[in-house]
């Protein structure tokens, strides 16, 4: 990263030439000569640096550390590599084996470097050929220089941008499904489908799915990870039903009715869980689409409930045939009073506006017992199967199990609001 040579620079260009040249005596440990290198280069975000033929640093300006973190001492006497990201070595190496061939250097050639904290970060690399006095090339002269912050932003949007959409036009995921059991008998009752990626680079399905919102691209890749979702459901035993994700967005972009009307499977076996990971700010205008969805024989959930002030808001607004407790309620609700009581007002909810309510991460058999006390009628987590492909999981889905105890609930506790 560096300096820029465009038309304003010519004069610059020509003067750190003929600096290269006045020094091409000196050999790249002098100090006189880092002085003035630093001394004419050197500012906040452009750092001058020396190598050998092979990239070995043998100078790194004092304010190496404000572009990486690093204090001189710390690079010099090692390899380029210390500071480039891994995937940029092959490109280095070709870099400085050309520059060797043609006799000289190169300008404003973008790199992602690893700071010494182990973040990332862009940087211009701009250098001259340092010659010896017999004028054998011997290393390189040059500046590493910050990117401007927009031009840093937009090269990572696009780069976001291209990475999603590859992963959309290569369909580049599959499902995965997790069964849903009955509290009381045990049986399953459904599953969920959950994305799974074989894209690179690897990284966790919720990440893919934020990225692709900041780039415009959530609703598309949504949509993909539905109809993946139906396609796969095919091949599952019968009278399961499937849920699946979908966030406010996507239901606004009117693209999904489309989609369930094309697909295969039954809307009356198809739930499909709203997500918030952004806020909704016009109900009144969501809710009409939801009624589409809800028209062609689909029921609602609602995600992640008792994780915060927006879940309820959502349930109220929603009135969602199904509501999911989250794993942070769940966890531990056998040994924790607060939590049961919190749980409990859901299912005292539920039980008067007609929606069942599923614990999900449920993970030991007292979790479950703790949810079938409560009144809880689905659950689903590791204690009770692990996500699974569709071809891998009628061997995995639990067998019923004898019926879960549940105490008589006092009048009163049914009546509460």
């Amino acid at each position: 990263m560096g300096v820029d040579f465009g038309a304003a620079g010519v004069a610059m260009t020509r003067l750190r030439a003929a600096l290269a040249r006045a020094i091409a005596p000196v050999t790249p440990h002098d100090d006189l000569t880092h002085w003035r290198l630093s001394a004419f280069l050197e500012t906040a975000d452009e750092v001058p640096f020396e190598t050998t033929a092979d990239g070995t640093i043998t100078y790194a300006g004092p304010r190496s550390v404000d572009l990486l973190g690093y204090e001189p001492a710390d690079v010099v006497g090692q390899s380029m590599a210390v500071v480039l990201a891994p995937r940029e070595l092959d490109r280095a190496r070709r870099l400085l084996s050309d520059s060797l061939v043609a006799g000289s250097g190169w300008t404003k050639e973008r790199y992602t470097y690893v700071t010494r904290d182990g973040q990332e970060r862009e940087l211009y690399s701009s250098a001259l050929l340092h010659v010896g006095p017999d004028g054998e090339p011997i290393g390189f002269t040059g500046t590493l220089r910050a990117i401007d912050a927009d031009v840093a932003a937009l090269a990572a949007w696009q780069r976001t941008h291209a990475r999603v959409t590859a992963a959309i036009e290569q369909q580049a995921l599959h499902a995965v499904y997790q069964p849903i059991v009955s509290v009381t008998s045990g049986e399953v009752v459904g599953v969920e489908a959950l994305a799974r990626f074989t894209a690179e680079p690897v990284q966790a399905p919720d990440r893919w799915f934020r990225e692709a919102a900041t780039v415009g691209l959530g609703t598309a890749l949504e949509l993909l990870a539905v109809e993946k979702a139906l396609d796969g459901a095919q091949h599952l035993p019968p009278g399961l039903y499937v849920s699946v994700n979908v966030s406010p967005q996507t239901l606004l972009s009117g693209r999904l009715p489309r989609l369930l009307d094309e697909s295969l499977w039954p809307t009356s076996r198809l739930v499909l869980e709203i997500t918030e990971h952004v806020s909704v700010d016009d109900y009144a205008e969501l809710l009409p689409f939801v009624d589409e969805v809800r028209a062609r024989g689909a029921r609602v959930a609602v995600d992640d409930a008792g994780a915060g002030y927006a879940s309820f808001r959502h349930i109220l607004r929603l009135r969602p045939d199904y509501i999911k407790l989250d794993r942070t309620l769940v966890d531990g609700l056998d040994v924790d009073p607060a939590k049961r009581a919190l749980a409990g007002a859901f299912v005292t909810f539920g039980h008067e506006v007609g929606a069942t309510v599923v614990a999900e991460g449920i993970e030991t058999e007292q979790e479950l017992r703790a949810a079938a006390a409560l009144g809880i009628q689905s659950a689903q987590g590791y204690h009770l199967g692990r996500p699974a492909p569709v071809d891998q999981l009628a061997g995995s889905l639990p067998r019923p199990s004898p019926p879960v105890p549940v105490p008589a609930r006092p009048p009163q506790d049914r009546a509460a609001t």
